[in-house]
């Protein structure tokens, strides 16, 4: 357990030698790490947190307490557990950044994927972008609520059909995502696995953009870059752009 405030830097306010960036650095290899304490900025310097782990399951960072900190959210690898009561988790990070695995089924070096995981509602800062890159990153509410600004899919690969099919997406359950920019879903180089949207989305008023490329393999152009298995529901609407295909499989009450 890691209890307390935690920081990056120097207590004087420097960076420290060779931490220009100000990040601080959880990494996890075994059971689950329960982060009680506050990870805030120091001082007038933003804090940017990165996370990862050791092996492909089994273990978790969870993240028990509002924490502060402005600057970048990257999880590598990490299955990252959201249990805020007091607050958002992850409460003043805009840039927020979940980098996929390598899950090939013939690959011996597999690497853990990363994942955000929700144990409570509204454990993100309403006006964030969550980026999800290649592999099987995820973003999943667990049926639980969040206000996000926008998504960013990108599927270069690290998933293949003939290991779990999955690409990165973003599951809700029975939890709803709240959108009150868009989407894109860009750099399609992946064609065995294609990002996927499922659960439930609610557009505010006014149009959302959703941007998709097209798949970008040779022949590949008339394949689904991203397939929506939502029900989408409010009173806006939607600006379909880009020259990739857009699925909507699930049940569109929006208007």
């Amino acid at each position: 357990n890691l209890n307390g405030y935690i920081t990056a830097g120097n207590s004087d306010g420097s960076a420290g030698a060779g931490n220009a960036a100000y990040e601080l650095f959880l990494q996890n290899v075994g059971n689950t790490l329960q982060v009680n304490s506050q990870i805030v900025d120091n001082g007038a310097n933003a804090v940017n947190l990165v996370t990862s782990m050791g092996t492909q399951n089994g273990v978790a960072i969870r993240l028990n307490n509002t924490n502060t900190y402005t600057g970048t959210t990257t999880i590598n690898t990490t299955d990252l557990r959201l249990n805020s009561l007091a607050g958002p988790a992850i409460a003043n990070s805009l840039n927020i950044i979940v980098n996929g695995g390598t899950e090939s089924a013939t690959d011996s070096g597999r690497t853990a994927n990363g994942r955000i995981l929700f144990e409570q509602s509204n454990q993100l800062n309403t006006g964030a972008t969550v980026t999800l890159n290649d592999g099987v990153a995820a973003l999943d509410l667990n049926g639980f609520n969040q206000t996000l600004s926008a998504i960013v899919i990108n599927n270069r690969g690290g998933s293949t059909g003939n290991a779990t099919g999955q690409a990165p997406g973003v599951r809700t359950g029975t939890g709803t995502l709240t959108l009150t920019n868009g989407v894109t879903v860009a750099n399609l180089e992946n064609t065995s696995t294609i990002s996927n949207i499922s659960g439930n989305i609610l557009l505010p008023a006014g149009q959302h953009t959703f941007s998709v490329d097209q798949v970008s393999a040779p022949g590949a152009a008339a394949q689904v870059g991203l397939s929506i298995n939502a029900e989408m529901s409010g009173t806006g609407g939607i600006d379909k752009t880009g020259t990739g295909v857009m699925a909507l499989t699930g049940v569109a009450t929006y208007s």
